[in-house]
């Protein structure tokens, strides 16, 4: 941009944009994220391993190298000095600055130095796999493109220190998140690809030894893959429909489905669309061909995938954000004046603004609400199991929003207050250290959401109903037997489905909790 600001400003200008951009997480106890209630509930369960009984009943905790631990090595270690909920605001912080340190990084790197256009990265931190709740996802892809960055910048380092310092870093991004590990060596590969490309006939005898530096650095990591891989019993792929490949394209901008997601993308996309078009954006080219090939891919990946690493939903989300923030630290304005400098920022401070105070509002609603269900958690027996089950497609009030993936793991703060059972928790051995206790195990599935009301019915009555939820196992089966507690997600529309097996123990606004009567009605 032809707008240019002494280093001393735009060091102060990020600051500012960063101190902003946490401020949502300053308001809540618990931000509206739909994973984060079970991250928090397993944080507490390798926290307190071994040092309460009635949790153990419960829940063990079982490490193994399995390629999804970014929160659960970086938090517990913390507890005694941090509650659970506080490390938790701190993750999601430092996943953020992860994003924003990644791109910036890259930036320079590419470019040589950092201006304004980066600033552009503070739209996407509030994105649709943070509203899921990925986190360690989302902090693993800061990583690798921080490692990304690294790589391109240590073309001239001593061979030695390449040799040695990559290996270690991909060994530790695999532990991060497999999916991370996957994208950088994507970026790497087609980076040296591009690179060598014009070159190839004239300087072919040299590209065996870089090729062999290129694949030195992945053989820890492949190492660990090939050591780790559990078996991988059954596999399969679910493409999707039509509007979740939407949904992923949305994604980068996209949070509970406000105006503001909508004014953001379109904003963005005219941006980038005008800008390459008038040539006004540049783009690297040191990054042409990774794009290219992650577009490709993007486009071509299922919403649901079964394998090695167990279950994995929204796969078609993963993509869309990193190529986003790739475009950030590939694109670099030219020959901008300095009046459209400052009306395009301007008009990102505005949506900024409008993104952040949309966002407290949502978290201090949904905070609330989080809050009312563990104050009446003292309704329910430490120890004790819990059935979650939440009315699907319940009518809302007149003018009411609400994002009802966000109550999918409420009940699972019981885990966290009470010591409870939750069928629920995250226990995939493949991606998780806890584990259900022995007793439980019948009662638990490594993937799974609340069941639907008729299917409680049904299950109570002797029924063969299936849940809706792919790669479940059947947790609901027998339950006026295995289960202490039901959890009803209401809505606001309380009703007791099943009065001859469920008693009322407490009516919250939007929730109930029953007690599981025993065949003496007791």
């Amino acid at each position: 941009m032809s707008l240019t600001l002494p280093r001393n400003y735009l060091l102060a200008i990020y600051l500012l944009l960063g101190v902003a951009a946490l401020l949502p997480l300053t308001m809540v106890d618990i931000p509206a994220l739909v994973d984060y209630p079970n991250h928090l509930a397993r944080m507490h369960v390798i926290a307190q391993n071994g040092t309460n009984q009635l949790l153990a009943s419960n829940y063990q905790v079982a490490w193994s190298a399995t390629p999804n631990l970014a929160m659960d090595l970086i938090l517990p270690p913390l507890t005694q000095i941090f509650s659970v909920t506080t490390l938790g605001r701190l993750f999601i912080a430092l996943t953020m600055i992860s994003l924003v340190t990644g791109t910036l990084v890259l930036h320079r790197t590419l470019h040589g130095s950092i201006g304004l256009w980066p600033m552009a990265t503070y739209l996407f931190l509030y994105n649709h796999l943070l509203i899921m709740g990925f986190l360690n996802y989302l902090f693993s892809i800061g990583v690798a493109l921080m490692l990304f960055a690294a790589w391109i910048a240590s073309d001239r380092w001593a061979a030695w220190i390449r040799w040695t310092l990559f290996p270690l870093a991909l060994a530790a991004l695999f532990f991060s998140h497999i999916f991370a590990l996957g994208i950088y060596g994507v970026c790497v590969s087609t980076y040296e690809i591009a690179r060598a490309w014009p070159s190839l006939r004239t300087e072919w005898r040299s590209l065996p030894r870089r090729w062999a530096v290129v694949a030195w650095q992945f053989l820890p990591a492949a190492g660990l893959v090939l050591a780790t891989m559990p078996d991988s019993g059954s596999g399969g792929f679910i493409y999707g429909p039509l509007m979740s490949k939407v949904r992923a394209i949305w994604s980068p901008t996209l949070t509970y489905i406000t105006p503001t997601d909508a004014g953001i993308f379109l904003f963005v996309v005219a941006i980038l669309v005008g800008g390459l078009a008038t040539r006004r954006l540049v783009l690297c080219h040191a990054v042409r061909f990774p794009l290219v090939v992650l577009t490709v891919l993007a486009a071509a990946m299922p919403f649901w995938t079964e394998g090695a690493w167990g279950i994995t939903a929204f796969m078609d989300l993963r993509l869309p954000l990193f190529i986003a923030l790739l475009l950030m630290a590939g694109l670099r304005p030219h020959n901008i004046s300095a009046r459209v400098a400052i009306s395009v920022i301007c008009a990102a401070a505005v949506l900024m603004s409008a993104r952040l105070i949309d966002t407290s509002l949502e978290w201090r609603k949904i905070d609330g609400q989080y809050a009312e269900f563990r104050d009446a958690l003292q309704f329910i027996e430490p120890g004790a199991s819990i059935l979650p089950a939440q009315t699907q497609d319940s009518p809302r009030r007149e003018g009411e929003t609400r994002f009802d993936y966000l109550y999918w793991h409420l009940p699972v703060l019981a885990v966290l207050d009470r010591s409870a059972f939750v069928p629920t928790m995250f226990t995939d051995p493949a991606k998780q250290p806890v584990r259900a206790a022995p007793a439980r195990v019948a009662m638990d599935t490594d993937f799974g959401a609340p069941i639907k009301i008729d299917l409680l019915v049904d299950s109570a009555r002797g029924g063969n109903m299936v849940a809706g939820g792919l790669g479940m196992k059947p947790f609901w089966r027998d339950w006026p037997r295995r289960y202490d507690y039901v959890v009803i997600t209401h809505f606001g529309t309380p009703e007791n489905p099943l009065p001859d097996l469920l008693t009322l123990e407490h009516e919250g606004s939007y929730f109930s909790i029953y007690r599981v009567l025993n065949k003496d009605g007791s």
